[in-house]
């Protein structure tokens, strides 16, 4: 059976328009900074991490220069602090990681590794590192492991790395990095560890490094613009933030690394410079309590957060996070356009009202994409024909230059249904493949045979999108559970990045409504429902 061309398009915009098109119509200016309640104490040289949404500031020097046991806990629901357990040893320099839901303290002064207990409000040692790494080692979490490089110590050249598994309460020494180095920073992007900056030397200051624990091997990447020591580092949709910073001054300066363009860029600076000071990040947010306003000891209270941009990108008709190349899909965030503009011909442009969206791909290739529709809180694009398959970074830019940004997973199909509820739950957005209405639909046609009904969807995979072919042998489409035969599945005409899909409906379909569900690559479609008579 041939695809339906619908009467010239006109009941496809009929009936998709207010469907299809209204689920889809809801210095680099990245983000902004925001001060928050004075932390209780002031404290530089110090770690922190997130724990049931909460930000666990530990230990660190005091303004005299003298190592703390304070534990104090930021709550950014509420923007108060509290108190929490000593740590059990005065430390400074130290680290602090939460993997497996449980926090950890460990680093600076010692060997010893603490986990902290909120329920008893309590410390408890664990497995001893290997190595000290006193002055600041770089940490992330990587598949609830805590990876941890780099700092001082006994034994030690500052390149040592090693990994803490809680399951097995163990430490194990993997490659080492490069760069020799302490008061250094890192954090986890798409499953490896990149560390930066550091001392002692101009090599440790700028050095980018990443390690992949695929294949334990670390590789040098582009040197940060501005070398510098005591950073606060953290991830954020794909990208690696530094912050602040000492030696030979005392640093302001926000940069920021994409890690699949490879490239760097400056951010607005910090409302006030400073040194000594460990990032947390909740969602969006990067939280820096503490640290130093000048060099060497100028321990401070101050608590800034910064909010980054953010675009988050799901299925324009499931509204889940599958996603393909050229599949139809939103983007949802704030400030992304300044005003409310549809396009209105196709090729679709890929600007509108002054808004461009970028999509760069895991093999680091920058695409423009395709615009329906943008506003100041949602955008509806087409992911760019070519987009390879894994991670892939998309970048807003509205009229005014403010840039979003966040990531998503590209997959081979993302097959998803269009519903006329716009939510993707509930009833298909679906014809007649015969007699061009909607829902119910008749089980069969006038001469006796079982009824086609033609469903409209994205995602099914480049392949079969906005390109003659017909997936049908490769694409499973299920009634209640049961196999039906699929006849079609590729293009819809006259609308870039639709997917059609022509169904048989069992012989025996009762009257009432009914579960459908597509397949294709191992991949689930939303569950929708139809109606027959």
């Amino acid at each position: 059976m041939k695809r339906i061309m619908f009467c010239g398009c006109c009941l496809i915009f009929a009936v998709l328009s207010q469907t299809v098109l209204a689920s889809l119509w809801q210095t680099n200016n990245q983000g902004e900074w925001t001060t928050l309640a004075p932390m209780p104490s002031f404290r530089q040289e110090i770690s922190s991490a997130v724990l049931d949404g909460k930000i666990y500031v530990i230990a660190g020097f005091n303004s005299s220069g003298a190592s703390l046991t304070t534990v104090e806990v930021y709550d950014p629901q509420t923007n108060t602090w509290s108190g929490a357990a000593p740590l059990p040893i005065a430390n400074n320099h130290n680290a602090a990681a939460v993997a497996a839901g449980k926090l950890y303290a460990f680093g600076g002064v010692s060997t010893r590794t603490f986990v902290y207990n909120p329920q008893t409000n309590s410390w408890s040692d664990v497995a001893p590192m290997r190595f000290q790494h006193a002055n600041t080692a770089a940490v992330a979490v990587i598949n609830d492991k805590i990876y941890v490089a780099g700092g001082n110590g006994p034994n030690m050249n500052q390149t040592e790395l090693e990994v803490y598994d809680p399951a097995m309460n163990t430490w194990t020494q993997l490659a080492s990095m490069s760069v020799p180095r302490n008061h250094t920073g890192g954090a986890a992007i798409n499953g490896k560890f990149y560390v930066v900056g550091g001392r002692p030397g101009d090599t440790a200051a700028s050095a980018l490094e990443v390690y992949d624990p695929m294949t334990n091997q670390w590789r040098r990447l582009p040197n940060m613009p501005t070398g510098r020591s005591g950073v606060g580092v953290a991830a954020v949709n794909g990208e690696l933030f530094v912050f602040g910073g000492e030696i030979p001054r005392q640093f302001n300066e926000v940069e920021v690394y994409n890690s699949l363009t490879n490239t760097w860029q400056q951010l607005p600076a910090m409302p006030v410079p400073r040194h000594g000071l460990f990032a947390s990040v909740i969602g969006n947010a990067i939280y820096l309590p503490g640290g130093a306003t000048q060099q060497g000891l100028a321990a401070t209270n101050a608590n800034d957060v910064f909010r980054v941009n953010t675009a988050t990108t799901t299925s324009a008709a499931a509204f889940t996070p599958a996603i393909s190349s050229k599949a139809i899909v939103a983007a949802f965030g704030a400030d992304l356009a300044t005003t409310t503009v549809s396009a209105i011909s196709q090729p679709l442009p890929t600007e509108l009202g002054g808004t461009m969206v970028r999509v760069t791909d895991g093999l680091g290739v920058m695409r423009l994409a395709p615009l329906f529709f943008v506003s100041p809180t949602q955008i509806n694009y087409q992911i760019p024909a070519g987009t390879a398959e894994g991670f892939a970074h998309i970048a807003v830019t509205n009229g005014v230059g403010r840039v979003s940004t966040g990531t998503m997973q590209i997959l081979s199909a993302a097959p998803a249904f269009f519903t006329r509820s716009q939510t993707g739950d509930g009833e298909a957005v679906a014809l007649d493949a015969f007699t061009f209405t909607a829902s119910p639909f008749n089980a069969k046609r006038a001469n006796g045979e079982p009824n086609i009904i033609a469903f409209f969807a994205s995602g099914f995979g480049e392949d079969v999108t906005d390109a003659d072919g017909n997936a049908a042998a490769s694409v499973q489409v299920t009634i209640d559970g049961n196999p039906a035969m699929v006849q079609y599945a590729g293009r819809a005409p006259g609308f870039t990045g639709l997917n059609q899909l022509n169904v048989v409906l069992p012989a025996n379909i009762a009257s009432g409504a009914h579960v459908v569900r597509a397949t294709r690559n191992g991949i689930n479609s939303n569950s929708v429902s139809i109606t027959t008579r």
